[in-house]
């Protein structure tokens, strides 16, 4: 399958094991869908320098290596993940500003944005946990969060779906499909509903749980049609 003019599946990397993760299951995800991966790791120079001339050309010398150093790393991740190495496009790319907003940045022109669960909060100040939350609500992709040590080539369960009404709900609906023709496996669709949805206060424990079913189902006739 051809990556001309693809989108990039793009991953945020600081270096932790979860975002390393991340970038495991991002290959397998690129391959699958014959798309670039692309790698990125924010930083921010710590030293402080306050003029209007331009930035000495040293500064933050010493943060950019060593977020090449992590990307270069996760390149080689990312090709022991995948069954065909040579045939995956790898991007890395340092890029100086806060983690979130780069993130953010980037998930404009990806297909996909992959995080991990947790980061490395010693050297960049921030829990990863923090981070993908924001960036799961802000990003302009489907992004995916990806916990820790997780089977990259595990045995192939189905796909899981949450559905609801909202009106995001139609693009996790197209992405679910998706995942599922790709890894050639089924997919199940899951809508949960409470007792509040019962108007009549005296309804029994048997009508209640009838019309929570009859809503259910529903729901999920209307958003999978």
């Amino acid at each position: 399958m051809s990556t001309v003019n693809a989108r990039a599946i793009v991953v945020g990397v600081d270096g932790s094991g979860s975002s390393l993760d991340a970038v495991g299951w991002a290959a397998r995800e690129a391959e699958l869908r014959g798309a670039p991966l692309k790698l990125v790791s924010a930083y921010q120079i710590r030293a402080l320098y306050t003029s209007f001339v331009a930035l000495p050309s040293h500064l933050g010398a010493e943060e950019n290596a060593r977020a090449d150093s992590i990307l270069t790393s996760a390149s080689l991740v990312a090709r022991r993940s995948v069954e065909k190495p040579d045939a995956l496009t790898i991007m890395i790319e340092p890029i100086v500003g806060p983690t979130v907003q780069a993130l953010i940045d980037e998930s404009a022109t990806a297909s996909m944005m992959v995080v991990g669960s947790r980061g490395n909060g010693e050297y960049f100040a921030e829990l990863l946990g923090s981070v993908s939350t924001a960036v799961a609500v802000q990003a302009r992709c489907p992004v995916v969060i990806v916990p820790r040590s997780v089977e990259l080539h595990s045995a192939r369960g189905p796909v899981v779906l949450g559905v609801d009404a909202s009106a995001h709900n139609q693009e996790a609906v197209r992405l679910a499909f998706e995942e599922a023709s790709l890894r050639g496996t089924g997919l199940v669709a899951v809508h949960v509903s409470t007792d509040r949805l019962v108007s009549s206060p005296d309804a029994s424990t048997s009508d209640k749980s009838e019309a929570i079913v009859s809503n259910g189902r529903t729901v999920l006739a209307e958003n999978l049609s």
